[in-house]
């Protein structure tokens, strides 16, 4: 199983360099997972981009990837501002934004390796899927 970050998501759907790698760490995943508040920052993106036809397809590659939506809940939004307390932009190197935020507080909560593209988590104590 991993954490799915909306930065891994949108590298495949803008068949970024990473996409073959990224894309088969998914499919490869036993039940793969995004927290929703990344979804909905990576469907922004596509629409902002691409209209609701980006949307649309967006939602076709977590269909075809077999990407499992999980809801942000209490436990996550503890781990969310943790992260933001340790590793927030302004605090710490990493400069984790909101929608890091939230996939650190979804990857640690189930204490699985996030799928990440830049190096932003890397300066933090998540596991990394690749």
């Amino acid at each position: 199983m991993i954490v799915v970050d909306s930065s891994a998501l949108l590298a495949i759907y803008f068949d970024e360099a990473e996409k073959a790698s990224f894309a088969g760490a998914v499919v490869a995943a036993d039940s793969p997972c995004i927290g929703a508040p990344n979804l909905l920052e990576a469907s922004m993106i596509a629409e902002v981009r691409n209209g609701e036809a980006g949307c649309r397809e967006l939602d076709r590659i977590v269909a075809n990837l077999a990407l499992q939506v999980v809801a942000f809940e209490a436990g996550h939004i503890q781990a969310a501002r943790d992260a933001f307390r340790r590793y927030g932009r302004g605090r710490h190197r990493a400069a984790l934004n909101f929608g890091d935020c939230c996939a650190y507080g979804l990857a640690k909560t189930l204490d699985l390796p996030l799928l990440f593209k830049g190096n932003d988590f890397t300066l933090t104590d998540l596991k990394r899927a690749l």
